[in-house]
């Protein structure tokens, strides 16, 4: 018998049911290919209405007219110009039911049908402006509002100025994303209004940013760079900086259990680089050389939890850290930071009028002026830091002011440590403190003689390794690995 041919019988009515469902999905492919249509935006097009703006010939030469033409998966392709409008497209949008129902909103491109909009060269030549075309005049709008899962690629958003009855409506003169929407590789410059001058995303859908700077835009109330107020995302691998506000912080507000801002830059941003107000992540960020009051703020509203990890605060202008005064129980974590150089305390911690619980583990504290100052007034839940290393701050490692219910453990000071529970009052000899290499030396008394904690399993320490390698953590944001070792990250 030929088995062979027996074998390629029997699986005959299989391989033709392959072949009939292999078709279907590639004519279900193309049936969505198929109603998805490129259109084109031009200064130099000859607005072909009737053609739908199909193709370079026939291009719009107004962004929005273009995006009128769309259906949901369409993309709009713009190429190198500035775009200045004559016409603000409004639209009504239920922002939140304490706003009173829906609201009107206003801005020069309206984009709120899960389109794309993406230029043809990137930022530096593709530019959405809010002035009045040859005026130094602005329009007085948002420059681009996103819904409903839009995304705005490669374009430079300038010059908004937005003005509403509401204060939500407010938000966000150079893009708002409200209901889901993404912005990526884009500049966000020179914009204006009370929340979120540059950005602002809103409502509980996604909103993101990515590969975005956001400069030199100003909140006449809060958060001059972004603001965030109750969705979930992501800002990752953008820069934030020379943004100011009028209150609370100039870079970034978080108000959002569920948005998490990664290896961001935030620089050089008044009064605060982020702010979170009640619940948030930040992860792998810089947060140096801002101006004002504080680096981080967290202010700890409600029930809630904020958490930073893996992230260097540095060389801002008064606190590296300020840790919550509201009077509701919150969690603030950090974990496997440097907080250095900071014009005033490294970490300030006011628990005075708060039953706030924050956590601080496995982090250098070095160089500040004051590394720790504590003042929890005899709150019930208490500060407790772990794993860390307070050195070389002026005119002290740690001040005690009413600390009641402050714990240290298994940390490094040079002074106010208590000798038991694994604190050392040592030199916790840096490789090269004067220049600011904060790994430690092999010979360091910080090696081996942290606590080891279940959220170190996989985990990395503030350079990329491995946090525990020699079966014990070093304290401190870095491990240490011995010369001869051969490792992976």
């Amino acid at each position: 018998m030929n088995y062979f041919k027996l074998f390629l019988f029997s699986f005959r009515p299989f391989r033709s049911f392959r072949l009939t469902a292999g078709l279907v999905c590639l004519l279900w492919l193309g049936a969505l290919a198929a109603r998805a249509t490129d259109r084109y935006v031009s200064p130099y097009g000859t607005n072909d209405y009737a053609g739908g703006y199909t193709n370079w010939a026939g291009a719009a030469t107004n962004i929005q007219d273009a995006v009128s033409k769309t259906t949901t998966g369409d993309k709009v392709w713009v190429t190198n110009g500035v775009y200045y409008f004559s016409t603000i497209v409004t639209n009504s949008f239920s922002d939140y039911a304490y706003a009173s129902g829906a609201r009107i909103n206003t801005a020069l491109v309206m984009i709120t049908n899960g389109i794309t909009v993406q230029s043809m060269n990137g930022p530096t030549y593709t530019i959405i402006d809010g002035l009045i075309e040859g005026s130094s005049v602005s329009f007085a709008s948002r420059c681009v509002f996103l819904a409903y899962n839009s995304s705005l690629k490669g374009f430079t958003v300038r010059n908004g100025r937005y003005n509403s009855e509401h204060w939500m409506v407010l938000a966000g003169a150079g893009v708002r994303i409200h209901d889901g929407g993404a912005i990526s590789n884009c500049i966000i410059t020179t914009n204006k209004t009370s929340h979120g001058g540059g950005v602002a995303i809103t409502s509980s859908s996604i909103g993101s940013v990515y590969n975005c700077v956001i400069s030199n835009n100003e909140a006449t109330a809060i958060a001059g760079g972004l603001y965030i107020y109750d969705p979930n995302g992501i800002a990752r691998d953008s820069i934030i900086c020379d943004n100011m506000a009028a209150s609370d912080c100039g870079g970034i507000f978080i108000n959002a259990a569920g948005f998490v801002v990664s290896n961001c830059v935030v620089t050089r941003n008044n009064l605060a680089g982020i702010e979170i107000y009640t619940s948030g992540k930040v992860v792998n960020c810089q947060i140096v050389s801002n101006t004002g009051t504080k680096g981080y703020f967290w202010y700890g509203n409600g029930d809630s939890t904020a958490t930073l990890l893996n992230s260097i605060i540095s060389y801002n202008t008064g606190y590296g850290m300020y840790f919550g005064v509201n009077n509701v129980k919150a969690t603030g974590i950090v974990r496997n930071c440097l907080i250095s150089g900071n014009s005033d305390n490294g970490i300030y911690v006011d628990s005075t009028i708060s039953n706030n619980y924050a956590t601080i583990d496995s982090c250098t504290i070095v160089k500040n002026n004051k590394g720790i100052v504590c003042q929890s007034g005899g709150k019930t839940n208490p500060f407790t830091a772990s794993n860390c290393i307070i050195y070389s701050n002026a005119p002290a490692d740690i001040v005690f002011a009413n600390a009641a219910n402050t714990i240290f453990y298994n940390s490094c000071a040079t002074n106010n440590l208590p000798a038991t529970q694994g604190n050392v009052n040592n030199n916790p000899q840096f490789v090269d403190l004067a220049n600011g290499n904060y790994r430690l030396r092999a010979n360091s008394p910080c090696v081996n003689t942290g606590t080891n904690q279940s959220w170190m399993t996989n985990a990395v320490d503030l350079g990329g390794r491995a946090r525990i390698r020699y079966g014990t953590v070093d304290m401190g944001a870095y491990e240490v690995i011995y010369n001869g070792t051969i490792f992976k990250f």
